[in-house]
């Protein structure tokens, strides 16, 4: 998630994945902000032995972002 804002948006589907016993890692990476740890975190995601990476944001409205009109 790209702030800890964005944790009320994400938390149900962390309970779930918790709820059917599936590891899970919550990290607030910004692809905005901390762009080069975003990249690395990716980058390493196989090596860690990580199989999936869900990425979210919350529902904040961007005037600058076309397709969100």
């Amino acid at each position: 998630m790209g702030s800890d804002s964005d944790l009320n948006t994400l938390k149900p589907a962390i309970d779930i994945l918790r709820e059917f016993g599936i590891k899970t890692e919550v990290c607030i990476l910004s692809a905005h902000r901390t762009p080069i740890e975003m990249m690395e975190y990716a980058k390493n995601a196989e090596s860690e032995n990580i199989k999936v990476i869900i990425a979210g944001a919350g529902a904040r409205w961007n005037s600058s972002c076309n397709s969100c009109n």
